[in-house]
């Protein structure tokens, strides 16, 4: 009788450990085919993210390391490219464009008063002009966004008299040098907006009349004014002057009144 049970026990147990190796054997195998399908699913996501992020990318980040980083400047480059009616092959034909890293700040002309100048712009096709008042001339670079970012595709040159907005700019100039013709086109009182450093940086509000109007020199401040491919039907022009690397945050609202420009409104919330 005792043998008997000792062979039942043996028997239970075998079975049991059979029973446990195949059941390991299927968990193996449903837990490699989990492991694949998740090694899978985020391999896709991350391709995924990384898309996102490029595509997602403004143009003014991007034009930050573009101006900063002199290797992601050269990559960002699609070559042969045209660059002011010469051929470049390679990047070894390229020379490092420094842009505004040796100012203080950007000086750039929007047409719109609603744009924020940080987010991105919505065509994937972008001509940033750099106007030089003292060159009077104006270097225009032709931007494409790609699957990879925003990339340089041509560089080109113009005189200043055949740009699109010729009539702002002149009156730009005009209005910098010119401090009887400035005061002549300043709509007063005109609002003043800045920030009151004595009382936590908070955004006061006041206006200034004739009689307290200080002469702006713009035209040494604009220097080379970067202005883009936008709507010149518009009523507005806004000068934004954004900091490089500081707080310099102003902006100077322009309307054209029947065939004059005026500056209507100030602000400055630099700190």
């Amino acid at each position: 009788m005792r043998e008997l049970l000792k062979i039942l026990v043996i028997l239970i147990l075998v079975s049991c450990q059979t029973k446990t190796k195949e059941n390991n054997g299927n968990s193996e195998d449903s837990i490699k085919s989990v492991d694949s399908e998740i090694v899978q699913v985020t391999n896709e996501l991350s391709e995924t993210v990384d898309d996102n992020n490029i595509t997602e990318e403004t143009f003014m980040d991007f034009f930050g390391n573009f101006m900063w980083n002199r290797e992601f400047q050269n990559e960002r480059i699609v070559y042969p490219i045209n660059y002011k009616g010469k051929q470049l092959e390679s990047k070894k034909d390229w020379k490092y464009n420094r842009f505004y890293t040796v100012k203080s700040y950007m000086p750039i002309l929007h047409t719109d008063t609603i744009t924020y100048y940080d987010k991105d712009v919505s065509d994937n096709l972008l001509t940033m002009s750099i106007v030089s008042f003292e060159n009077q001339e104006s270097e225009n670079f032709d931007f494409k966004r790609t699957v990879e970012g925003w990339k340089l595709v041509k560089v080109g040159i113009q005189h200043i008299d055949s740009l699109i907005d010729i009539g702002f700019i002149n009156f730009i100039k005009q209005f910098s040098s010119d401090s009887i013709f400035q005061k002549e086109h300043v709509a007063f009182p005109i609002p003043n907006y800045y920030v009151d450093y004595d009382n936590d940086y908070e955004i006061v509000y006041d206006s200034l009349i004739s009689e307290n109007w200080k002469y702006l020199q713009f035209e040494n401040e604009l220097g080379s004014l970067m202005t883009f491919n936008e709507d010149i039907g518009s009523v507005y022009r806004i000068i934004f002057f954004r900091g490089i690397e500081n707080g310099i945050h102003a902006k100077y609202t322009f309307k054209k009144f029947g065939q004059e420009w005026r500056l209507i409104k100030l602000e400055d919330y630099s700190t």
